[in-house]
């Protein structure tokens, strides 16, 4: 009977080391997701929200910069897409709505015409990952979206406070 008891005893603390090993296989899964995401969960825009004269943001408050950037702008029926080379580290980049314009043949439309919104963030982190931010959601992409290039003028300015990683 000894025997039986000893097998159910271990056969229970087989069960439980394999309940413990399952436990900590997931905290470094997400310790290795949360590393992977640190950088890119710093990395975010938005518009004012009366956008017809206000201001789109673009700001990293990580330590790193970020490269490839496109922002995809709705505005009514239309979207348009612009490119920022690169988003220095701990910066904000801010652009006036009468400052984005945009030119396809002989249409030409500047954002201070109507009311429009930041739809898409899409950039590459530090390390070479790419990432897309919508307003609900971040995630990793296998490629961004080719556009035609548009490099507005924007001021950068660098932000006070926390900026990096903890």
């Amino acid at each position: 009977m000894a025997a039986i008891g000893g097998l159910v005893f271990t056969g229970v603390a087989t069960y439980y080391g394999a309940v413990v090993s399952r436990q900590q296989l997931d905290q470094v899964k997400g310790d290795q997701e949360h590393e992977e995401q640190q950088q890119a969960s710093r990395i975010t825009t938005w518009t004012d929200p009366d956008a017809s004269d206000g201001k789109l943001h673009v700001v990293n408050r990580s330590p790193d910069p970020a490269t490839s950037a496109s922002v995809t702008i709705g505005v009514e029926r239309a979207v348009y897409v612009f490119q920022i080379p690169t988003l220095p580290p701990c910066s904000e980049l801010s652009l006036q709505a009468k400052d984005i314009r945009f030119a396809h043949g002989t249409y030409r439309f500047s954002l201070d015409a109507g009311v429009w919104r930041a739809d898409l963030l899409q950039f590459t982190d530090a390390t070479g990952q790419t990432w897309q931010r919508t307003p609900e959601a971040l995630e990793k992409i296998d490629f961004a979206a080719s556009v035609v290039p548009y490099f507005p003028q924007f001021k950068v300015t660098p932000l006070d406070g926390e900026c990096g990683y903890t």
